[in-house]
Order: C-alpha cells, then structure tokens, then sequence
C-alpha cells in the first residue's frame, strides 16, 4: 500500500479560464447579490435579536443551495453535491413514507408534510421554468393567496443540466428573442413579440396564473459594444391556483 500523495500544485495552473459571452460573470453576479441579500437580513436580524432557528436554518440552506450552484458553474469537482443530494432524496422518501403511514393509519397531513409538498410544487416549478424558459428563478413565495415566482430574464439553466448555450437554442426554436449583452451573458429581449408569448405560455400552462409586472433595462449589446439593448430583467407571476402545477411524488 502507497501513501496518497497531496497535490500542493492546483494553484499552479495556469489554464485560463474562458468567457468568451459573460454568462459565467453574469451568473456568479446573480448568485453574489443574491447571498449578499440573504446574509445581510440574517445580521439585521441577529443584530436585533430577532433572529430564530427557523430563519437561521433557511438562510443555511439557501447559502448551501447557492454555493452548490457557484462550485459546478466553476467545475469544481468535490463531492458536496452528490452529498446534498443524497441527503434531500433521503429526506423526501422518508417523508413520503411516513405520509403513507399517516395515510393508512387515518391521522391528520403535518406541518412538514405541507412543507415537503410545497418543496416539491417549487421543485416542478423550477424544472417547467427549465424546461419553457430562462431556467433561471430569482425566488418563489407562498402567501394566503397562492404562490408568486420572480424570474429572471437572463437565461441561466435550472442547476446546470443544460448548457447556457442549448438554452438560448431552444428558445430560439419556441420563437423568442434573445439579446447578448457585455459581461452579463443572453437576456430575453424586452420586445412586443417577446411579452406577448410569456403571456400566452403562462396563461396555457397555469389558468389561474398571470403576469403581475416585467420589469426591463437596457445594457450595452455585446454583439456591436456600440448599441445598447432592450432586454427583461425580472417576470413576476401570480398564481391563484396552486393545483395548476402538476407535481410528481417522489
């Protein structure tokens, strides 16, 4: 038996690594504002003494989730994720079990079961959202109403199981606009055209759902870095309905 020997080399690699449309930037962007507002609530509300297990939980978890996405975008190969993932497909098929149980035995839905199943309502969600459109979800909330998404207008696939590239490609194909944009990747373009069919894809897919605001800006167009371009930054939709969105049990 040899001794592994430890590579004290890795930051000797000079192999550049490549950005050629932003998309990387662009995403690391979104994910820094997007920790950056999570811990800042998290200190204002240690800072007050307001702060409890719950809220420190979620913010835990939602920095997990973030750093997860950071590390494959950066193709770090480590085994943290193949670790989160066994361990929330441990958790929804012991959930799934004990509804079962409760189930067979006549007692009441618990909290954590409401909870699991809106895991998996936001879970079906992000991969329609992959699968229709930018894949990329800023957040999701659940109020006495319903459910409201804030999504992204800059198209950045749901945990990377599709290359930014493809996404764009597919949709062109479905017949959207795109716009590249210096140093923050693709975008939908914030055209007629463009509003016209988010409006009838949700309308299609969710009955009950509909568009509450899409907010736009212009950047500067990578493709001349002379014009500026009309792009979408945030679609956000309300959902009156929840059974709208069809789910699979684990």
């Amino acid at each position: 038996m040899e001794e592994r020997k430890i590579n004290f080399k890795k930051n000797d690699d000079n192999t550049p690594v490549l950005d050629p449309d932003g998309t990387l930037h662009g995403m690391l962007c979104v994910k820094m504002e997007t920790l950056v507002k999570n811990f800042s609530l998290l200190l204002y509300l240690l800072q007050k003494g307001e702060l409890n297990e719950g809220t420190k939980e979620s913010s835990a978890e939602l920095f997990e989730q973030n750093s997860i996405e950071i590390l494959n975008s950066l193709g770090y190969k480590g085994d943290i994720n193949k670790k989160y993932n066994e361990y929330i497909q441990e958790i929804r098929s012991l959930n799934h079990e004990n509804r079962e149980l409760r189930k067979q035995l006549g007692m009441k839905v618990s909290n954590e079961d409401t909870r699991e199943r809106l895991k998996l309502i936001c879970e079906s969600f992000y991969e329609w959202w992959h699968n229709e459109g930018t894949g990329n979800i800023e957040s999701i909330t659940f109020n006495e109403y319903g459910m409201t998404a804030t999504l992204r207008g800059y198209i950045l696939p749901f945990r990377h199981v599709r290359k930014t590239e493809e996404q764009v490609s597919m949709l062109k194909q479905k017949g959207f606009d795109v716009s590249s944009v210096v140093r923050y990747g693709q975008h939908l373009t914030a055209s007629e055209k463009n509003f016209n069919m988010l409006k009838e894809l949700f309308e299609n897919a969710f009955p009950h759902s509909n568009i509450d605001k899409i907010n736009t800006t212009t950047y500067l167009g990578s493709e001349s870095r002379e014009e500026y371009v009309y792009v979408i930054t945030k679609i956000i939709v309300n959902f009156n309905n929840l059974d709208d969105i069809k789910i699979t049990e684990p």
